[in-house]
């Protein structure tokens, strides 16, 4: 650690074990302010932020430190290791500081100060250090800090302004007293940054390291990315599930507010809490997100947002390479596509239920890949009724949702013929021929029916077997929704008439879906020393990534045995 002795202006550099006791400055860079290199050379005097240098050693050696530290030039910025070292360790250092001077800058002087005065808490409130990102560990780190105006007068302490500064910030005075940040919520501390900018948007997360505790290596040109790692930081170390009750800010100006009818129900505190019951219209298609905020500001209504943990039973999350994995109740409401993950989490003071976040499947029903559904932007309290009839499953949400394109979902649900007649019997014709794929052998019926029609064009037989139809239909989705059970099935049909354009209505009529997924028809009942059978089966598979209707065709040949009238019985 480098520290500026108070006295010569001088640096020296002390290893962890051997740091002297030590001020710290906290305040907002402007133009002019002193580097390491500058502190190096002749010129540190000229530049404007010297005399702010200047005035914070003269309060440390009154106050009766030797050494200060300053951001702007006892971190040499040159070094990445170095700033990256610092960053990690920033927090650590505020916390460590026997004082630290927090320097408002642009808070005018006055006589006598008193922040109960309208005039003076205007100037205290307003000040630009209340709105910086790195500011933030700066007043909550250090056990105390004593704020001071432009000309370095004596505004008060922290925990003597700690009302105001609560007013003014949303910390808790709790915290700003002391206690631990390990016992706020994560989506508390967030709320705490949500206001708060940086002049670089990866120092939005890199401020708010020490906060939650963790370290995180210095990437600049990431952007966003790094508000993203900092969440999968978190997520190592806590088992919070505050980090998703965030609110979508992205959403809101492009769908408006979300719809469906709310009702309000009394909490313990007596207040009103709004509860979503159901939707009623949602925008197509849906905008989907992760489960990871973008920015603290998100977090910004979460502030009263606790964790609960289940103490008898783990369930750990974490990245894959197939996104966040989690074991998540899964609420479905049946009449609705909407479908709420249930949080361990809830509305402090407040037990009438756990909240939740809309999500939705993004490929099937069935499947096990979801992502936040955010025409919702906020989450919703899932009363107890709702809660008891939610399935705990395994879930995978990519924060880059991946969406099936049309060449994933092209064979979805259609019928893929993998096994046809041997070389006697020939496919003769498909309906409707215009949807048959004869390369991949797919048919693409958008009607959900399809016929194959077979001839026999061996030359063993005299009298030649009929030919024969197989009827395949699938109807698992009904009205929009994907409905239970087996609902395809398969017919054969014996010398069948020739189609014609009103063949698939008749088709469509004459068989029901979901009744047989198998079935065998003899094609020559008069021969009665070789019979043929035609065997049909469709399936419900996954093919090459694709659920689709696969169906197998066979014709069989057996010599029938036969028993003497005379033999013994």
């Amino acid at each position: 650690m480098r520290l500026l002795h108070s006295r010569t202006l001088e640096l020296q550099e002390f290893f962890e074990n051997a740091t002297p006791s030590y001020a710290i400055l906290s305040h907002t860079w402007s133009l002019g302010e002193v580097t390491y290199q500058d502190m190096q050379g002749n010129n540190a005097k000229e530049k404007a932020g010297f005399i702010k240098i200047q005035n914070c050693c003269e309060q440390a050696s009154r106050d009766g430190f030797d050494f200060v530290w300053v951001d702007t030039c006892c971190i040499d910025k040159t070094s990445s290791a170095e700033l990256s070292e610092a960053i990690n360790s920033m927090y650590t250092w505020y916390k460590n500081a026997k004082a630290c001077y927090a320097y408002l800058a642009d808070v005018p002087p006055s006589g006598l100060w008193d922040v109960a005065d309208s005039v003076n808490f205007a100037h205290f409130a307003a000040s630009r250090w209340f709105t910086r990102g790195w500011t933030l560990q700066e007043l909550i780190a250090p056990p105390g800090v004593e704020f001071f105006a432009q000309d370095w007068t004596r505004i008060g302490t922290k925990d003597y302004l700690s009302h105001v500064i609560s007013r003014i910030t949303g910390i808790d005075e709790a915290t700003l007293k002391g206690r631990s940040v390990k016992e706020v919520s994560v989506a508390k501390r967030m709320s705490w940054a949500s206001k708060r900018v940086t002049t670089r948007i990866e120092d939005i997360a890199y401020c708010l390291i020490g906060i939650f505790g963790i370290n995180l290596p210095l990437l600049y040109g990431e952007g966003e990315r790094a508000f993203i790692r900092l969440q999968e930081e978190i997520m190592r170390s806590s088992d919070d599930q505050s980090l998703f009750a965030w609110e979508d800010k992205s959403s809101a100006q492009v769908f408006g507010s979300e719809s469906g009818p709310k009702v309000s129900v009394s909490s313990e505190d007596g207040g009103q809490t709004e509860v979503l019951v159901k939707s009623i219209s949602k925008p197509h298609p849906r905008p989907l997100r992760g489960f990871l905020a973008r920015s603290p500001a998100e977090f910004e209504n979460s502030g009263n947002i606790i964790p609960y943990r289940n103490w008898d039973v783990s369930m750990p999350y974490s990245m894959t390479n197939q996104g966040l994995r989690m074991q998540l109740s899964v609420l479905q409401y049946d009449e609705y596509d909407d479908f709420i993950g249930i949080l361990a989490c809830h509305y402090q003071d407040n037990f009438l239920g756990p909240l939740g976040v809309y999500i939705q499947p993004v490929a099937s029903v069935g499947g096990d890949q979801f992502a936040r559904d955010v025409s919702y932007q906020r989450p919703v309290l899932v009363v107890p009724e709702h809660v008891s009839k939610a399935i705990f499953k395994t879930v995978y949400i990519r924060q880059d949702v991946l969406l099936p394109s049309a060449r994933d979902s092209d064979r979805r649900d259609h019928f893929l013929i993998r096994t046809l007649p041997d070389q006697d019997y020939a496919l003769s014709k498909t309906f409707p021929a215009e949807h048959w794929n004869e390369s991949q052998k797919i048919i693409r019926s958008p009607n959900r029916i399809g016929v194959l029609f077979f001839e026999y064009k061996g030359s063993f037989y005299v009298k030649k077997p009929l030919s024969f139809a197989v009827i395949i239909r699938s109807d698992t989705v009904q009205d929009g929704i994907e409905v239970e059970g087996p609902n395809y099935s398969c017919n054969i049909v014996v010398d069948p008439p020739i189609p014609d354009k009103n063949y698939l209505g008749r088709v469509a009529e004459s068989t029901s879906p979901g009744t047989l997924q198998s079935m065998y028809e003899v094609l020559n009942p008069w021969n009665h020393e070789h019979e043929e059978k035609a065997f049909a089966k469709i399936s419900r598979e996954v093919f090459m990534g694709q659920a689709m209707f696969v169906v197998d065709i066979t014709v069989l040949s057996t010599r029938i045995k036969k028993v003497p009238f005379f033999a013994a019985t």
